[in-house]
């Protein structure tokens, strides 16, 4: 429903009514040929921004990851440097 918030934020109205086909509706007939007709026609394409929420929930979830990959990052450091120790008897210096 994003088209139909664009649209309406324009000052524009959008009515959708649902027909049945093929039901003997009056005017059905008439209805599917305009509609072929219409959808046979130009095709606008228009940039919607994303809205704040959407930028906001984009934001979280970008971060989210990045700290997901850091922390992935670290964990796999930490363990090659335990294997090396492990490996070569290392003893880190004490800073004392």
């Amino acid at each position: 429903m994003g088209i139909l918030q664009s649209i309406a934020a324009q000052g524009r109205q959008v009515k959708l009514n649902w027909i049945p086909s093929h039901v003997g509706v009056r005017g059905n007939e008439t209805a599917d040929a305009a509609a072929k007709r219409a959808a046979g026609g130009p095709q606008v394409t228009r940039h919607v921004s994303p809205s704040l929420r959407q930028i906001k929930a984009h934001a979280k979830r970008a971060a989210a990851q990045h700290a997901h990959h850091t922390h992935r990052q670290l964990e796999v450091r930490k363990r090659q440097a335990a294997w090396y120790a492990a490996a070569t008897d290392y003893q880190s210096l004490d800073a004392s």
